[in-house]
């Protein structure tokens, strides 16, 4: 859609300075900052090639320096958060490449919103920004900041349930192959409204059913023990990633040693809730009636003050493989990978929390002091 685009993938920690900066170096632009004893300063933008300086000469209104043009620089009084949003803007423009932010539910809720309100004053110099991202409100920018609606368009990306049945029958008539519907039902069922899944799905069914090229011949395929097999199949292949995740957590769990018991008994309600639950969002309220009830000295406060860190507990050390998140307008955690509810259906691991919520309730450790 926007070829030669200026893509962000946003981490954990990032706030707006960094997503900046990473705009910056995406066009071969570097920045420095200086500053005083007393906070005021300058910020340096240096082009680290001659494109990078092509972009800062155009948004500067100077002629391209010849010569050594990796050493040319621009330097201006340090702006709002460092930058000067209509230099900045310039820059982009005379770039002529979209800026894509990915992955804007990593970021933090207090950067999310700084975020939302600097959009705007871009949006007013001209620049708009695609941001992608998931969460579990409509228009969730716009809540975030008043002032964008009607300046912002929300496109929603899913697939229904007969949409994703759909492409499976496509895609075997293409094979010359026809499908009992029970098949198709339960192949896009367990693909969670996921094109991925379905197509993994899919693919392993159809190796199962000894399918590899189109039939000279039409047949059909009416195996729904296939379907079992090729779910097994794929949970074998993503095994890896979820183990990698409860290990993460897991480990994370471990080092809050005054709130063992409150994420461990959290991810233990968490885990085992139905997909619907997960699916629309379980919310505070919820998780609190099944931990508390399993340990009393739960109390609510802390509880919501543990969800908010989860994400902390489960990203890698670059920053990756969000799986849940605490979303603070519904008051809820939610599923950003829904994989992980196609993996416990057919997985048969055994979940650590459930292990590590006991040790740590009979060791009577892992709470905060009554």
């Amino acid at each position: 859609m926007f070829p030669n685009s200026n893509v962000v993938a946003c981490r954990l920690d990032y706030t707006p300075v960094d997503i900046y900066r990473q705009i910056l170096a995406n066009l071969d632009i570097s920045v420095t900052v200086e500053r005083s004893k007393d906070y005021v300063g300058s910020i340096e933008l240096q082009g680290t090639s001659g494109i990078g300086w092509k972009w800062l000469a155009s948004a500067s209104g100077t002629v391209t320096a010849s010569g050594e043009i990796s050493s040319q620089s621009i330097k201006r009084p340090i702006g709002k958060n460092e930058f000067d949003f209509e230099f900045l803007a310039k820059i982009i423009s005379a770039s002529g490449r979209r800026v894509i932010i990915e992955d804007f539910h990593y970021l933090g809720s207090s950067v999310q919103e700084i975020l939302a309100h600097e959009l705007k004053s871009f949006w007013d110099f001209g620049i708009y920004f695609v941001v992608v991202g998931v969460w579990h409100r409509k228009n969730f920018v716009t809540f975030l900041n008043p002032d964008l609606a009607g300046r912002i368009t929300e496109v929603e990306v899913s697939w229904t349930t007969e949409e994703l049945a759909q492409s499976i029958i496509k895609g075997a008539l293409a094979l010359n192959v026809m499908i009992d519907s029970r098949v198709t039902k339960r192949l896009a069922d367990d693909s969670y409204s996921n094109i991925g899944i379905l197509q993994s799905l899919a693919l392993s069914y159809f190796e199962k059913m000894g399918i590899s090229e189109t039939q000279i011949a039409a047949i059909e395929l009416d195996s729904l023990s296939g379907v079992d097999d090729a779910g097994m199949a794929y949970a074998d292949q993503i095994e890896a990633i979820y183990t990698l995740f409860a290990e993460s957590v897991s480990d994370g769990i471990r080092k809050r040693k005054d709130a063992t018991q409150i994420y461990a008994f959290a991810m233990w309600a968490i885990i085992e809730a139905d997909d619907v639950t997960l699916i629309r969002g379980m919310t505070v309220d919820e998780i609190f009636e099944i931990a508390n009830k399993r340990q009393p000295r739960i109390q609510k406060p802390n509880l919501r003050s543990v969800l908010r860190k989860f994400k902390e507990l489960q990203v890698d050390s670059r920053g990756n493989r969000l799986v849940l998140t605490f979303d603070d307008p519904t008051d809820s955690i939610i599923i950003v990978d829904r994989a992980l509810l196609f993996y416990r259906k057919y997985a048969t691991r055994k979940w650590p929390w459930e292990e590590m919520a006991i040790e740590a309730q009979e060791a009577n450790s892992g709470l905060p002091p009554d």
